[in-house]
């Protein structure tokens, strides 16, 4: 039996399903494991001995940087971690000043939201 059909039978309703799962289902927070990865590839790539070889796995970061959508942020800290990440980006590669401001001020925002 799939187990679509088991879940309708062992519930009277979907409401009953709902409720029965609403507060112990955690939504994995795909951009959070995302970024995590990328600074752990980051600190691979610092730590790593001499010049980086041509083709070096970057998985993380070439998803980042891809012209895919990412993950939609699961979290307020996720949402922060990216907009840290972008920041960071920016700053240490010297993109656009106005970019870099723009993040620094939504970043602050959210910072200082409880």
């Amino acid at each position: 039996m799939p187990s679509a059909l088991r879940i309708e039978t062992a519930f009277s309703s979907p409401a009953s399903f709902n409720s029965a799962l609403s507060g112990s289902v955690v939504l994995a927070d795909q951009l959070a494991d995302l970024i995590a990865a990328y600074h752990q590839e980051r600190a691979a790539m610092n730590a790593y001995p001499g010049e980086i070889p041509e083709g070096y796995p970057t998985p993380a970061f070439d998803r980042l940087d891809g012209e895919d959508d990412l993950p939609t942020p699961q979290s307020r800290e996720s949402a922060l971690a990216a907009l840290r990440a972008a920041l960071r980006e920016n700053d240490e590669y010297l993109g656009a000043p106005m970019i870099s401001n723009l993040l620094r001020a939504a970043a602050t925002y959210f910072e200082s939201v409880a």
